[in-house]
């Protein structure tokens, strides 16, 4: 199991490049809620990015990676290269997040199913999510066979 753990130091937006990376494993989750193995972005970069370059990255041994692999890296993470290169992008990615993660908690129900799911572990936490993906999935079928029978309706007049 990944140490889900968030880091507590406020954020500064010189930061190093690896502080920048490590942020973002641990603020964009893979799907089960752990931080991405680095196999699974070697997997998802087709091996341009190997384990062994992504470990460097993470501790710092690699401070200035070329263009081309910082790119791969803000794909995979659904940034913008500016998050890695600028200084006001980092800065902007984290309050955006910050700001997404705020309207949801705004809304009562989201709320609640946060404060519900933080009593779960590991195993219900799975759970949850397959059961709001599967709910997702059930309500986009219920409204494409309303709009099948309202045409089909429509064209029976």
């Amino acid at each position: 199991m990944v140490n889900k753990a968030k880091d507590s130091t406020p954020r500064d937006p010189s930061d190093n490049f690896a502080q920048k990376l490590n942020r973002l494993f641990a603020a964009r989750l893979s799907p089960d809620g752990d931080e991405y193995a680095l196999t699974a972005i070697r997997d998802a970069t087709g091996g341009r990015l190997t384990i062994a370059y992504l470990s460097l990255l993470r501790k710092g041994g690699i401070q200035h990676p070329s263009l081309d692999k910082v790119e791969l890296l803000a794909d995979f993470f659904g940034v913008s290269v500016t998050y890695f290169t600028d200084k006001e992008g980092a800065v902007y990615v984290d309050d955006e997040m910050s700001e997404a993660l705020r309207k949801a908690l705004a809304e009562p129900r989201v709320r609640e199913l946060a404060l519900r799911a933080s009593e779960l572990g590991p195993a219900e936490h799975d759970l949850y999510i397959r059961l709001l993906e599967y709910s997702k999935e059930v309500a986009a079928r219920i409204a494409d066979e309303k709009k099948t029978r309202t045409v089909d309706t429509d064209n029976q007049q």
